[in-house]
């Protein structure tokens, strides 16, 4: 049986559940203690369920846990829902931290440059971010409201909710900020929020969805 990079990284984190350790005693030699090869284990492991008829099973399992995983990541922790209007800045500048150099080797930017990525960008950025809970149903209303004004501007991005659903409900593409990476840059604590270029900084508008935009 053959397991691709994938099927033995989600297997391992499956199979990690049914690993458990008891005092048995010594039975016959011991050896010194060694690094285990986790790809012979997993597929030992598997090998013992194809064995025991719990195979099937365990393929299942798996499938449901991923699919649910991908219909819908776990929520972004420490937003909460906008009490109030509010408008704030956020300088995208970032240290370069090693030179950068193109495909001579000459050096483009030096370490140590302090580079604004709306300034490098040579013309105005005019995508627009709009950040919300599909949990919420009037944080869906407020994202179909913008999506109607900003029809071609608009990157939808969820930070709760199921995709499918919510990419049904706004029949169009709909992002998901894993882990809340983009929030935590754009300083987001808030939601539904609109993050946008002004000149060479992020404006974000944090909404209070009863409010008309």
């Amino acid at each position: 049986m053959r397991l691709t990079a994938w099927a033995v990284i989600m297997s391992l984190m499956a199979l990690s559940s049914f690993v458990s350790a008891k005092d048995i005693g010594v039975m016959g030699q011991t050896f010194g203690l060694a690094e285990v090869n986790m790809t012979v284990w997993i597929e030992q492991r598997l090998a013992q369920k194809e064995a025991d008829g719990t195979l099937d099973q365990f393929h299942a399992q798996l499938k449901q846990a991923v699919t649910g995983y991908v219909a819908q990541p776990p929520a972004v922790k420490g937003l909460h829902r906008a009490s109030r209007d509010r408008r704030f800045t956020v300088d995208p500048s970032l240290t370069v931290k090693r030179d950068i150099t193109d495909h001579e080797g000459k050096v483009m930017v030096k370490a140590g440059t302090r580079v604004n990525p709306f300034e490098r960008l040579g013309r105005p950025y005019t995508r627009k971010l709009a950040f919300f809970d599909g949990r919420d149903a009037a944080q869906v209303q407020w994202a179909n409201r913008l999506a109607k004004q900003y029809p071609t501007q608009l990157t939808l991005i969820l930070v709760g909710g199921n995709i499918e659903r919510t990419r049904q409900a706004l029949t169009q593409a709909v992002w998901f900020d894993q882990n809340g990476y983009i929030t935590q840059k754009l300083r987001i604590t808030a939601v539904p929020a609109l993050a946008m270029a002004c000149g060479v900084q992020w404006c974000i508008d944090e909404f209070k969805v009863e409010t008309k935009l």
